[in-house]
């Protein structure tokens, strides 16, 4: 019996944690809807090179 008790309160965290999870990703996507109607679309592109000063570093402690 205890054992099902156990099983039955981690059962009701994930249910409780799977609704908040939910709704944090119904806010996302509201945001993300509110972005895009504004004009921003895409992702933001970075080089694929490093900087030279992280290039320094990385080759000074090889």
């Amino acid at each position: 019996l205890e054992q099902q008790k156990l099983h039955l309160s981690r059962y009701n965290r994930l249910v409780k944690e799977k609704a908040e999870l939910e709704e944090r990703l119904s806010d996302i996507s509201v945001e993300i809807e509110r972005m895009s109607a504004g004009g921003f679309n895409g992702k933001l592109s970075f080089p694929r090179e490093s900087s030279p000063p992280l290039r320094n570093n990385q080759q000074g402690s090889v």
